[in-house]
């Protein structure tokens, strides 16, 4: 049984094989498959992230015009007397410069891309054989013709000559005696040699050597004696240009020979390059990512696709199969994607631990699972003339034979085939054996006996695909905890089949069918009326929303009178200190006249004295009162104000917009390119007509969330300002956690990060990277 085949893993590495460029990649990739050790293949899912990323940010990796140096040029350089042609030079120089360029990439984004930094940074690159390629072949694949002193002097004579034919001809041709013997008045090259054309009724007009007749016969190329010997000549040089060639391509293969065995990594490297591409491609194409792979026994994928299915037309789904409930049993209508699923989990759990991202998100988990088996669809052997039954058997058999506690097995209608009393039997002491085995099984069935046995095991979690009878089609819905119902009755009823076959089936199907069935239907109505509470609770959660609004609506307007009424205090105590500056100064000038008698002067300074400490306690307690208040109304505004909306503000006069109505006690708002934080009194809500209206700037929309936050390479002041601003995004979108990205280095960027986290009142807890995550460059910080 090839359980590569059966769960088409094998069309997965063919699309992959797709996009490599040399033929000993698309070998390798063809022989991908699980096995390999847990470091090997997270270390390549990481480095595959990396390239995917690079793709996707910095315009990717080009390599073009490669050779396959161990196939081409290293079986020639091996044997002495073996030589290089022009072609292969060509190719050997550009498989060097497109590698030494991808390296060299790679190396100036050493921050973003790490693992890829790490793995190629050692890599040897050879620009001197790539210059003296360069200065032997052309862009034509040939040599140049100033490669060496000899061959350009012999070219430059070959020149001479050739233009002394060309001249001697013209003059023969230009004599009168000949014109009536031309066939054309054109010099032409037969066996290397320049001719004429003469008409074959005249050709012993001109004394010469024949070289060639045209189809026709009507036409002779004769070489005239007088540049026979010119021609020779030029025969001669062309033999040393032959020679001086040779010997260049001899001196340059002689060169490159003592450099075996570093083309040979250097060719290593290009076809590791070529393959981490290749899956970086499929990836991208696929909208892959990289799960985390584990040595514990948990299982999950979440928004789980099947690769090899339209992205459109495909339902993701979310699976969790834990050590408490190993077993997955999973039961549903014909059609309904049971199959499906069945492979999509076997699949994606080949492809994760064979270093290949997978459509599901990141949060996924793979365990590492020492050997995975199927038994899918009809694989009954014909040769053998086994019925499909006993193929069935066969194929579990083999797989109970070979499965060990680290398996993961895949049985698709467990059993089927058969009679249904007996199939249900084996089908449920095979689930025991399954369990004594200690693996994960993943089962689909039809068997109502089956699905009790299920129901009612304390190890086996039970799930379902959803079907509609109303309109009489599967949803592709999963259903976690909820054995599926046999439809084949209600979808009887929907097609209005005849009442009394109806009810007489009904009368023929056992007295365990039935309570299976009934248990069945119940559960599907408690989940219904759970999903209706649900439905209800909401409603009352946004009631109640509404009347908190309300309520602090009330509380709003209410906290601005008082602060009317403390202004409107204020304005009173400041004409009081005015009034006691104007009786101060007629104290002063009534002193100066001798007016007032000391005593009455002592009393009177002893009462303005008394006067300004109970205005300025008063002034105090006000102002301290006014920020009590203030602090209370800018925390209810927050409520009516929501992010994104347009808001007016008065010291800037202009209209902004809200990007957080919790800024550390104040609005966070954009204006124009500024982001600023100004207080909530500072702010006046405008209509939505007004809004409309508006012909303010638009201002720039906030960042998108995600749930990894990149430092690298930003100073610590830029660092947290970024942070803040994306924790803040990613609070609104409703993150539960965020991969802050800030790297290794001197670890001064990790400190203060951390010291960042430990004071926001965003973050709930964080914690460093685990090794799989890249450990102390990473902090995990987990939400409020």
């Amino acid at each position: 049984m090839n359980v590569k085949k059966v769960l088409e893993f094998d069309k997965i590495i063919m699309a992959i094989s797709e996009n490599a460029i040399l033929e000993t990649t698309q070998e390798r990739i063809l022989k991908l498959g699980p096995g390999l050790e847990r470091r090997v293949v997270e270390t390549q899912l990481k480095r595959v992230q990396d390239l995917k990323d690079l793709i996707v940010y910095d315009e990717g990796i080009h390599i073009s015009e490669v050779i396959d140096i161990e196939k081409v040029i290293l079986p020639k350089l091996a044997m002495v007397g073996n030589i290089l042609s022009e072609g292969e030079l060509y190719l050997l120089r550009e498989s060097l410069r497109s590698f030494r360029q991808a390296k060299n990439k790679i190396l100036s984004l050493e921050e973003k891309y790490r693992v890829l930094h790490e793995h190629y940074h050692n890599a040897p690159t050879y620009k001197p054989l790539e210059d003296l390629i360069e200065r032997i072949v052309d862009e034509n694949r040939e040599i140049k013709t100033d490669a060496t002193l000899e061959l350009a002097n012999i070219i430059e004579q070959q020149k001479s000559l050739k233009a002394q034919i060309k001249r001697k001809l013209d003059e023969i041709m230009s004599e009168k005696e000949y014109e009536h013997a031309l066939q054309d008045r054109v010099v032409t090259i037969r066996n290397e040699r320049f001719v004429v054309p003469i008409k074959a009724t005249h050709k012993g007009h001109i004394k010469g050597i024949e070289h060639d007749r045209s189809e026709s016969s009507m036409t002779v190329f004769i070489e005239p004696m007088p540049i026979v010997s010119l021609n020779n000549r030029v025969r001669e040089l062309m033999v040393r240009e032959k020679d001086e060639k040779r010997k260049i391509l001899i001196r340059i293969t002689d060169q490159l020979r003592i450099h075996s065995d570093g083309l040979q990594v250097v060719h290593n490297f290009i076809v590791q390059l070529d393959f981490d591409l290749s899956l970086a491609i499929f990836m991208k194409e696929s909208n892959g990512e990289v799960p985390e792979i584990t040595g514990g026994s948990t299982l999950a994928l979440f928004k789980a696709r099947h690769p090899l299915l339209s992205k459109e037309n495909v339902v993701p789904v979310d699976v969790s199969i834990v050590k408490d409930s190993p077993l997955f049993l999973i039961t549903g209508p014909n059609t309904g994607g049971k199959t499906v699923l069945l492979k999509t989990i076997g699949l994606l759990s080949l492809m994760a631990l064979s270093g290949i991202a997978i459509p599901a998100s990141e949060r996924s988990i793979i365990p590492l699972f020492d050997s995975i088996f199927a038994d899918i669809g009809d694989e009954q052997s014909i040769e053998q003339s086994l019925s499909s039954f006993s193929g069935h058997l066969k194929n579990v058999q083999e797989i109970f034979s070979h499965a060990t506690e680290r398996s993961l097995i895949l049985l698709d209608e467990l059993c089927s085939g058969t009679d249904p009393v007996e199939g249900a039997a084996l089908a449920m002491a095979m689930v025991e054996h399954i369990e004594e085995i200690g693996c994960k099984a993943v089962i689909t069935t039809h068997y109502s006996e089956v699905k009790s046995f299920a129901f009612n095991h304390p190890r086996i979690a039970t799930a379902s695909m959803e079907f509609d009878v109303e309109t009489l089609s599967p949803t592709y819905k999963l259903l976690i905890g909820v054995p599926g119902e046999s439809n084949a009755i209600n979808i009887s009823r929907k097609l209005k089949l005849n009442p009394k076959i109806i009810y007489a089936a009904q009368r023929f199907l056992s007295e365990d069918s039935k309570k299976v069935e009934t248990l069945i239907q119940e559960l599907a109505e408690k989940t219904k009326e759970l999903e209706s509470e649900r439905s209800l609770v909401e409603a009352e959660k946004t009631t109640l929303q509404a009347k908190q609004i309300l309520l602090e609506g009330k509380i709003i307007a209410l906290e601005q009178e008082k602060i009317e009424i403390e202004d409107r205090a204020n304005k009173r105590a400041e004409e009081l200190i005015i009034s006691a500056q104007e009786k101060a100064k007629a104290i002063i000038a009534k002193l100066q006249s001798n007016d007032l008698s000391k005593e009455q002067a002592k009393e009177d300074m002893k009462s303005l004295n008394m006067l300004r400490m109970a205005i300025t306690d008063t002034k105090v307690k006000n102002e301290a009162s006014r920020k009590a208040l203030k602090h209370v109304l800018n925390k209810q505004l927050k409520v009516p104000i929501s992010v994104g909306e347009v808001i007016f503000s008065k010291s800037l006069k202009k209209e902004v917009v809200v990007l957080n109505t919790d800024h550390k006690g104040k609005l966070l708002v954009q204006a124009g390119i500024l982001k600023l934080a100004i207080d909530f009194d500072d702010v006046e809500k405008i209509s939505k007509k007004a809004a409309k209206k508006s012909t303010s700037p638009r201002v720039e929309k906030s960042r998108v969330a995600s749930s990894k936050i990149d430092l690298r390479g930003k100073m610590v002041m830029e660092a947290i300002d970024d942070l803040e601003h994306e924790l803040d995004t990613a609070s609104l979108h409703g993150y539960g956690e965020v991969e802050i990205i800030h790297g290794k280095g001197t670890g001064a960027l990790r400190d203060a990060v951390q010291e960042y986290l430990r004071e926001s009142h965003y973050i709930d807890k964080y914690r460093n990277g685990l090794p799989q995550e890249g450990g102390f460059g990473v902090t995990i910080a987990t939400l409020k």
